[in-house]
């Protein structure tokens, strides 16, 4: 086999405008309106929920929501695309979590806000 499959050179088209500063990347792009999200994740491995406070990130400057499990309670699970048909779907788990985090970083609210950093900012109040 004359192919080089391994270790052959890749060229990428992407690479001249990335390396010359002229690449577009999702935190360049603005539109009118536009709205951010700060994800709140549980530090816990596992752990039952008592309560959110939400009431901080509510009232600083710029937040328009605070996204809690009551919230998405109607969606229950995200359907997953499962890219061929010989593999399983498997379980999807909820949203936001309405009792129990199952592990260190799972989503349990979500801050929506004018801008990234009045987002961040109220995520870190909360």
């Amino acid at each position: 086999m004359s192919e080089r499959l391994f270790g052959a050179k890749v060229r990428r088209r992407e690479d001249p405008r990335l390396v010359t500063g002229q690449g577009r990347y999702v935190g360049d792009v603005a539109l009118p309106g536009m709205l951010h999200v700060a994800v709140a994740r549980s530090p816990h491995a596992h752990a039952r929920i008592a309560r959110i406070d939400a009431g901080r990130a509510r009232g600083s400057a710029g937040v328009v929501h605070v996204l809690l499990p009551p919230d998405v309670a109607a969606y229950e699970r995200l359907p997953l695309l499962v890219p061929h048909s010989s593999l399983v779907n498997p379980a999807c788990p909820e949203l936001l979590p309405r009792e129990i985090v199952s592990y260190p970083g799972q989503a349990v609210a979500c801050v929506i806000a004018e801008s990234a950093e009045q987002a961040e900012d109220a995520r870190a109040r909360s």
